[in-house]
């Protein structure tokens, strides 16, 4: 299953390279989206964010209803990275034994660390884009729920900082910006994997900080690798002429060192 990163879908290129490669070499593969990034809002107020684990849950449930898989694999990109660690990491329930290895691609494991790097002034065309798909999100929301957004609010906010104080920390339930990033970050949670599990991040990620790169954690635990790229900059891993990243190429191979 891969998940895509933040204000993503299904349908992006590198989500559509990695089904393609996986497919070649034999695997079924379920690419599902975000609430609110199909193309169709969702109902409900809430949108998703980097500590969701209940979606998850609910598209791997309903695969494996579906047909039996002995073996499933879990990949994510980005803020759908964190989703697959803390999924692996942090679910209530025990997960299902075919869930066998998870992988991350460009992967923020430490929220705030990545959010204050998207406030430099070197990735403001990052903040400026993701920051007005998340005001029109927020103004068609507005309709459904006209006395929980503040419209006059959200247009005047011009930094991420500013979006999740006032927005996401009390979408989440969190009662402050503090309590937000801590809750959010899958970083606290890495130590507890059980199962072989893969953080591929390049080091000219722009949106990466130190945190991002838990060397340390990756020397003394039994499960948890960590690769780092030198290039690749966020979700590329692009080399000329040939027709998978190297992304997709390093998932084919972890999946076949592991299973």
């Amino acid at each position: 299953m891969v998940t895509h990163g933040f204000e993503g879908s299904s349908d992006r290129g590198y989500i559509a390279g990695t089904a393609k490669i996986l497919a070649a070499n034999g695997w079924d593969v379920l690419a599902w989206n975000c609430r609110s990034c199909s193309g169709e809002m969702n109902r409900q107020y809430r949108f998703y964010h980097a500590g969701d684990t209940g979606d998850i849950h609910t598209v791997v449930t309903h695969a494996l209803a579906q047909k039996h898989y002995p073996t499933v694999a879990l990949i994510g990109y980005s803020l759908g990275g964190s989703q697959t660690f803390r999924y692996a990491t942090d679910f209530p329930e025990p997960l299902a034994p075919s869930i066998k290895t998870v992988v991350a691609i460009s992967t923020p494991v430490d929220i705030e660390e990545s959010m204050h790097l998207l406030e430099r002034r070197s990735n403001r065309m990052y903040r400026k884009l993701f920051l007005q798909r998340l005001r029109d999100k927020l103004t068609e929301k507005a309709k459904t729920y006209p006395d929980r957004v503040d419209l006059e609010r959200l247009q005047a906010i011009q930094t991420f900082t500013e979006f999740n104080e006032y927005i996401s920390a009390p979408m989440y339930g969190y009662g402050s910006l503090a309590d937000y990033y801590a809750g959010e970050s899958v970083l606290p949670h890495l130590p507890k994997l059980s199962m072989p599990g893969l953080l591929l991040n390049a080091a000219n990620d722009p949106i990466l900080g130190p945190k991002c790169y838990p060397s340390g954690l990756a020397q003394d635990h039994p499960y948890f690798h960590l690769e780092i790229c030198r290039n690749g900059g966020h979700t590329g891993f692009w080399r000329p002429g040939e027709e998978y990243t190297f992304a997709d190429k390093r998932i084919i191979n972890w999946l076949n060192e592991q299973l």
